[in-house]
């Protein structure tokens, strides 16, 4: 084989079988270094290597060296741009679609990127619009109704998200894609089970283990499993990826980290918790694998949000609050995960623990105003209700 080609096939093994992210960054840069007019180490250098890392701005660097060298790069722009919106720069973010069409460049991706801003920026006309349009032209096997679902999750509208999720699920099965459908029903146990709706969390964990296993798949329902205190199922999933994906970035710096910290707060150790969570440090803005846009967008942050849980329960609310708050602070990151209203409501209950109660009366008004709509019997909601009718 040729020096490039054994490049591509070395990177491609990091990438794709261990998910070393930082090997397989390494193999990039040395070909890149090696190749100067090669397109594909720049393309690789602006996806998932870099943003699984967090390094965004870097991210968005190389994509548009990719772009310099080839201008009709399709999936470069498609690179920029979410680097872009990781990072809230959302002007920027529409540049680079503006310069797409510009070279009548087009492709499913850049219909989630347009609803992703309208999200960020509360444009619901925007959102209408693309749900809209994509629906009449697109066909993406679930992905964009899993997308409505999470959004309607993340403002407590189950009920319109489970029905919208049961559809994601039904096009990703009827298009063979069993490992998106599984990653579908693990976010939707996921949300279930931040809600407090142990039925149907258990239910839908189970429903995602059953159609699918693998380092992604499995993620979703372990989380849900943990946070209903289901912990020895969990754990049987830990055990599976420590031993199949020891080198995985995603699973070692994100996933693991999680779900061992979940299970120590579990058994009333929220010490350990936090010293679980201390690893995933580096990579607290990181998107893992569930969360990249190939994936079904949610995960990313929890780490941070699962050392907020450890702090609040060492009465540390301060440093709680600290935590919970950098998950609102990267709205771009979160994106319309349902983490990020939990985040807020535990921000408020962390504030009031700590004795501000005008920031925390603003975190509670802000949550209620999210949830205006939301569906009225959650357990969650009605908790977040009661707390806050305590304020003037």
């Amino acid at each position: 084989m040729s020096d490039q080609e054994n490049y591509f096939i070395t990177f491609n093994y990091h990438r794709e079988v261990t998910r070393n992210l930082e090997l397989a960054r390494q193999t990039l840069e040395s070909w890149a270094q090696a190749y100067p007019r090669a397109l594909e180490p720049h393309g690789f250098l602006a996806a998932f290597t870099t943003q699984g890392s967090g390094h965004y701005d870097k991210a968005a660097e190389e994509g548009q060296k990719a772009i310099e060298l080839d201008p009709d790069y399709a999936i470069g722009y498609t690179n920029v741009t979410f680097a872009y919106i990781h990072l809230n720069r959302l002007a920027d973010a529409e540049a680079m679609l503006r310069r797409a069409l510009e070279r009548k460049i087009e492709n499913v991706d850049f219909s989630l990127c347009r609803y992703f801003i309208a999200f960020l920026r509360g444009d619901e006309p925007a959102m209408e619009r693309e749900m809209t349009q994509r629906q009449a032209k697109l066909e993406a096997q679930g992905f964009f109704e899993q997308q409505e679902a999470l959004t309607a999750a993340y403002r407590a509208r189950l009920k319109e998200a489970a029905r919208l999720s049961d559809r994601a699920v039904l096009l990703s099965r009827q298009a063979g894609l069993r490992e998106r459908a599984a990653q579908f029903e693990g976010a939707r146990g996921v949300w279930s089970a931040l809600f407090g709706l142990r039925q149907e969390g258990e239910r839908d964990a189970a429903a995602a283990l059953a159609l699918h296993r693998s380092r992604d798949a499995d993620y979703g329902p372990a989380f849900a499993l943990a946070v209903l205190h289901q912990s020895a199922q969990a754990h049987k999933i830990v055990v599976d990826l420590e031993q199949r994906y020891p080198q995985d970035t995603s699973v070692q710096f994100s996933y693991l980290p999680v779900l061992r910290a979940l299970e120590a707060l579990n058994q009333g150790d929220p010490a350990k918790a936090l010293e679980m969570t201390q690893v995933a440090t580096p990579y607290d803005l990181a998107v893992p694998g569930t969360a990249f846009y190939v994936g079904s967008f949610f995960g990313a942050m929890y780490p941070v949000y699962v050392r907020g849980l450890a702090y609040s329960r060492l009465g540390h609310h301060r440093e709680a609050a600290a935590e919970f708050q950098k998950i609102l602070d990267h709205p771009g990151i979160v994106l319309n995960d349902p983490i990020g209203p939990m985040a807020r409501l535990q921000l408020a209950r962390a504030l009031s623990a700590s004795g501000d109660r005008v920031k925390s009366a603003a975190a509670y008004h802000d949550l209620l105003a999210l949830w205006k709509d939301a569906d009225p019997e959650i357990p969650v909601v009605r908790q977040a209700r009661a707390e806050a009718a305590g304020y003037p």
